[in-house]
């Protein structure tokens, strides 16, 4: 049957197995760099678009209209050159495994450092009470009421409107951070060093604040330290955390070799699918040291019959003298269907 090439199931099949690869390539990468989405959408960009020309550029040459020879030598040459595609994809796409091998720690570590980050308006509050008692009593020789005023006027200076503005948005901030802590969303590596910014931005503006004193401290005032302990605890949690994203320890996962062969089943749908041309005698395994194998095996699993000789009826040549020709001629009906092969094998 002369077969054309067309769209299929075993195409469905196969797009869905190139998303699925290019995803989990994407943020093995991403894991892999730390975080650098560019290289990632480059090096995910290229494992998709390698095996879609090698193994559906197999199906287009397996059911080429002509040219049989050079397409069967194409057809070979990317079938069999595919699993070395695949080979270079599955380094980013294994480590995405082994990362969610991790998955429970890692989320578990990331909540805990995010946490610390809540501490840091825990830490300022304290230092600012501090110091609003401090004052109090320094000047515990004025009168209640001038007393009352100047801790007053301290108090809006550390703990103002603002600083509760601050307060609530970067806890809903860190809150809504916490709730998409899973291995399988991409951008919570992201996420990490955005947390981290923010939190080098909170102890830089409190600091600045606290920086600001009154008159009447008259005396040695420590100003709230931009790398408090609850920062440092923060901040030393969420790289330890990225370093387990970036764990180069190879290890193959059994999850990561079984759904990597099952997408590549999937990605020789179309080829499997596809029919050769009526006219192609060229077969795969027809070459080199495996052509002995295929033809014995097809040798050995063909009964061949002879076909019944095609007698043809006596012409007779006697006009004018000639002899007469009364021999019958046989005529063998078992030709070939394919034209004979030169020394390369292609069609004569």
């Amino acid at each position: 049957m002369n077969e054309e090439l067309r769209f299929s199931w075993g195409h469905i099949l196969a797009f869905l197995a190139l998303i699925f690869i290019a995803y989990v390539t994407f943020m093995g990468i991403t894991y892999l760099t730390l975080g650098n989405f560019g290289y990632a959408g480059i090096g995910a960009l290229a494992c998709v678009v390698l095996l879609a020309v090698f193994l559906l550029g197999a199906q287009v040459k397996k059911g080429a209209p002509t040219k049989f020879y050079k397409s069967i030598i194409w057809e070979r040459i990317l079938l069999l050159m595919s699993p070395v595609v695949l080979v270079l994809a599955f380094y980013p796409y294994n480590h995405f495994w082994s990362v969610l091998d991790q998955e429970d720690e890692i989320v578990k570590d990331f909540n805990t450092s995010i946490s610390y980050a809540h501490e840091i308006f825990d830490e300022y509050e304290s230092y600012a009470n501090k110091r609003i008692d401090t004052l109090s009593y320094r000047i515990s020789k004025l009168s209640s009421e001038q007393q009352q005023n100047r801790t007053d006027e301290l108090r809006l200076l550390l703990l103002s409107k603002n600083y509760d503005k601050l307060k609530s948005e970067a806890k809903s901030w860190i809150d809504n951070a916490s709730k998409s802590s899973t291995v399988w969303n991409v951008f919570l590596l992201g996420n990490v060093d955005n947390i981290i910014e923010a939190v080098g931005k909170w102890t830089s503006d409190l600091s600045t604040v606290s920086s600001k004193h009154l008159k009447c401290e008259d005396y040695d005032v420590v100003d709230f330290g931009a790398e408090c302990n609850a920062k440092q605890k923060t901040v030393q949690g969420l790289a330890n955390l990225k370093s387990k994203y970036a764990n180069k320890d190879y290890k193959i996962n059994i999850v990561s070799l079984v759904t990597m062969i099952i997408c590549f089943l999937m990605l020789l749908c179309p080829y499997f699918i596809q029919e050769r041309h009526a006219a192609n005698c060229e077969r795969f395994w027809d070459f080199w040291i495996f052509s002995y194998f295929y033809n014995s095996k097809e040798d050995s699993g063909s009964t061949h019959v002879e076909p019944e000789p095609i007698i043809k009826p006596k012409k007779n040549y006697s006009h004018k003298g000639n002899i007469e020709n009364h021999n019958n001629e046989v005529e063998d009906n078992n030709k070939p269907i394919c034209k004979p092969k030169t020394s390369k094998g292609a069609p004569v």
